[in-house]
Parts: C-alpha cells; sequence; structure tokens
C-alpha cells in the first residue's frame, strides 16, 4: 500500500509531500528546514491554491537568482540581487517558477516546465547555482543558492527527472496568472482568457521617448528614477556641450561624449526593461493573481 505525505492541515491549505520537502539531503526530517519551508509556503499559498492542478503537491521550494543577461549583471551591480529574486518550486508533477519581492511575495511572471522537459541538470559555481539544459538546448542557470540547497534540489530532481526526455523539444514557458492557459512565445495576450501583458514595443517606444520610460511602463519605479535621473543629466549634458560647441568649435568632443553616453545609457535602459516584458507582465495589477511590483 502506498502511503500518501501529502501534508494538509490548519498551517497550509495546499498538499505537501512533507518527507521530501521537510527533511534534510539524507531525508531526516529537520525542524528548521521544515520552518524555512512553511514560511515561503505560507506567502506562495494564494497563488499556489490557484495553479496546483488536482492532485498534485508540492515537494520542496528553493529560493534563488533569476537568470539574468550578461549586459543585466554588468549594468546592474548589487541592484541585481535585489531585483532578480526568485523561488522554483518542484512539485509533483512539474517545476514553477516565479519572480518574488525580498518578503518572499510573488512579485512577476509565471512559468513553468515539465520534468519531462528537462534533459540534463548539473550543480555549477561552487555549488551555489543550479544549471538546467531543457529538451529544445535552450540552457538557463539559477544562482545564490546555499550548497546544501542545491545539493538537495540536484536529489529532488533525481527522482522526478526521467532518464529520456520528451521530444517536443520543449522548455520553460509562461503561463497566464488569470487563468493559467500556456501562453504563446511572442503574443502578449492570453489566448484563452484574452488577459493583457506589455508588450515590448510598447517598451521600445517609451523608453526612446521618456526618459526611464520603459521602466515607468513595466512599474519598475526604483530603475524608472534612476534612469530618469540619470538620462536628464545626460541630456542636460549635451544641451551645454551643444551651446559651447558654437561659441568655440574645438569642443566638438565634448558634445560627442555626451551624446555617445546618452546612446549607450538609452540602449541599456531599453535592453533592461524590454528583458521584463518579454516575461510577461499583465497590463493591470489587479488583474492577475501575482503581485506585481
Amino acid at each position: 500500500m502506498v502511503q500518501d505525505h501529502s501534508y494538509h492541515d490548519d498551517i497550509l491549505l495546499i498538499p505537501v509531500d512533507w518527507e521530501v520537502c521537510y527533511s534534510d539531503y539524507d531525508g531526516k526530517l529537520d525542524e528548521s528546514i521544515k520552518k524555512q519551508q512553511i514560511s515561503y509556503l505560507k506567502k506562495l499559498e494564494p497563488l499556489l491554491r490557484q495553479v496546483l492542478r488536482s492532485q498534485e503537491k508540492v515537494v520542496y521550494v528553493v529560493r534563488c537568482q533569476w537568470p539574468r543577461a550578461i549586459l543585466d549583471v554588468l549594468t546592474s551591480g548589487w541592484l541585481a540581487y535585489f531585483m532578480n529574486q526568485a523561488m522554483i518550486i518542484l512539485t509533483s508533477e512539474r517545476i514553477i517558477f516565479l519572480r518574488i519581492r525580498s518578503n518572499n511575495v510573488p512579485a512577476g511572471s509565471l512559468s513553468q516546465v515539465a520534468y519531462g522537459d528537462i534533459a540534463a541538470y548539473k550543480r555549477v559555481g561552487f555549488g551555489q547555482s543550479v544549471l538546467f539544459t531543457y529538451a529544445s538546448g535552450r540552457m538557463e542557470r539559477f544562482s545564490s543558492m546555499q550548497p546544501k540547497i542545491s545539493k538537495k534540489l540536484i536529489r529532488v530532481l533525481s527522482t522526478r527527472v526521467p532518464g529520456d526526455h520528451s521530444a517536443d523539444q520543449g522548455h520553460r514557458h509562461y503561463l497566464c496568472p488569470r487563468c493559467t492557459s500556456t501562453l504563446l512565445e511572442g503574443r502578449y495576450t492570453c489566448p484563452n482568457c484574452n488577459l493583457q501583458f506589455k508588450d515590448p514595443s510598447t517598451v521600445l517606444k517609451y523608453g526612446l521617448l521618456l526618459p526611464g520610460g520603459g521602466f515607468f511602463y513595466m512599474r519598475k519605479k526604483f530603475f524608472a528614477f534612476q534612469y530618469a535621473v540619470s538620462e536628464l543629466l545626460l541630456i542636460g549634458f549635451l544641451i551645454i556641450a551643444l551651446f559651447s560647441m558654437a561659441e568655440d568649435p574645438a569642443l566638438v568632443g565634448l558634445g560627442i561624449t555626451a551624446a555617445i553616453l546618452l546612446i549607450v545609457t538609452k540602449t541599456i535602459h531599453v535592453f533592461r526593461a524590454r528583458s521584463y516584458a518579454h516575461e510577461y507582465v499583465p497590463v493591470q495589477k489587479d488583474n492577475s493573481a501575482l503581485h506585481h511590483s
């Protein structure tokens, strides 16, 4: 007879495989791990109650950093850590990925990958990251994990990921946070419930026309004010340089420098803001089960 290890009481209203979720790498139940996992799940519970399928259980939750492009890493510095916090939620059927705020509340798009769409996985970076290779060939690195956490994550994956991945060449894909339908890549409207998402073309328009406009559109206020101030200062610098050049043509280098700095800043601004738009953020905050910043 198969024993049911789901945990379902007045603490959590979602099914949890407590023998895996609350245990250490060796499978021994650990009160500190249980306390941490429950603290995560309490913040994720409203969303998971909507997203989890019938008979689906939470197996393990990992707090980490969202995969980042090289340009994002180079231009964000320490701020990237606070802007790219994420949760990996392993369930009995799939892996769910979420962006979160510093208090572990969902703060971004909802995505998933089936275990059968994972071609390979391994610990990298001294055990602080896990690199996923999907059946499509796409690779993603989730970082900033404690080595003991990544070690257990790999162990749980080894019990879930089949030896031969699916033939449809799948990868992590996004879900509608309202109806959980699969979203079509490059189409920023849910095909099932018509929920509208912010699209990269609008980010480009606002980013080019307004200082910080791309991030204001994406509701990333901290970055929006950061880029708005930088771009306004550079525009002012360029105007002063142009007037100076009119009086002294030898100062043309000043104008060129100002123009290059403004172009580079705008390019980085638009690139980074568009990267958030590719993660399917709803246009209206109240249309989603997720709490966007």
